[in-house]
């Protein structure tokens, strides 16, 4: 079962328009916990972060703004505060932040809000996610890199061939029958691979910008971009990044 879920895991973060193109405003995605918010304000010609962890608790730093990059400090419980340095996608709609531990360097993305309700906060972490099925996901994909989060190259048996993954916009995940095949070949168990007892997988997204694929009740989460025929996975801000053309 292992292999099966690590087979599937293969394919397996207060504007108005006038802010269309400013790194001003509201975001939501994931830093320091699973769902966060964070504000981008000026005051005065300062600029000021802060990030919600939930309804009350929080943090508020200074930053700096140059050339369009956003750079402020994240205090931590032990040690010195991390320096995350952040810019706007080139549609302005995410903010792609990026930030080094131990010098290794992770990277993940937050969402723009477009006219965030007033006291957002107060309601924003007791709203229920609603699953949907973006359908810009909906399609068959290839996979043809996989790289860790220093963005090398790493070696991975999805990409040695052009296997096929399907996300069907009733929610069922499927992947490339070869590509199962070929992963029970290399870890030497073909005489246990039966196609009847694959396991159901299905897949849904979160807020445009999560991606879950459930299989056999264990869920893989992702960030996910999309952009013309490209599908980008992150699987967290410390792990690997899987990149797909669309079939």
């Amino acid at each position: 079962m292992k292999i099966l879920q690590f087979i599937f895991g293969l394919g397996i973060l207060f504007i108005t328009n006038s802010y269309s193109q400013s790194i001003y405003g509201v975001y939501h995605g994931s830093l320091v916990t699973d769902k966060n918010l964070m504000y981008i304000e000026e005051n005065d010609g300062n600029t000021f972060i802060k990030i919600f962890f939930s309804e009350k608790e929080s943090i508020q730093v200074s930053a700096e703004v140059s050339d369009g990059k956003l750079t402020f400090p994240l205090p931590q419980n032990e040690g010195e505060d991390l320096t995350i340095c952040a810019e706007l996608s080139e549609d302005s709609s995410r903010l792609n932040i990026e930030f080094e531990v131990d010098g290794k360097s992770y990277s993940t993305t937050f969402e723009r809000i477009e006219f965030p309700k007033r006291n957002l906060e107060k309601t924003w972490f007791d709203e229920p996610n609603t699953p949907s099925f973006d359908p810009r996901v909906v399609g068959k994909w290839v996979q043809y890199l996989t790289t860790d989060s220093l963005g090398n190259p790493i070696e991975s048996v999805a990409t040695k061939k052009p296997y096929v993954t399907s996300f069907l916009e009733n929610g069922v995940y499927l992947v490339d029958l070869q590509l199962i095949r070929d992963v029970f070949e290399e870890a030497g168990n073909v005489a246990l691979f039966d196609y009847t007892k694959l396991p159901k997988s299905s897949w849904y997204t979160l807020e445009n910008n999560r991606l879950v694929v459930s299989v056999d009740g264990t869920d893989v989460k992702y960030q996910y971009e999309v952009s013309a025929d490209s599908l980008k996975l992150v699987s967290n801000p410390m792990r690997s990044v899987l990149y797909y053309t669309r079939k």
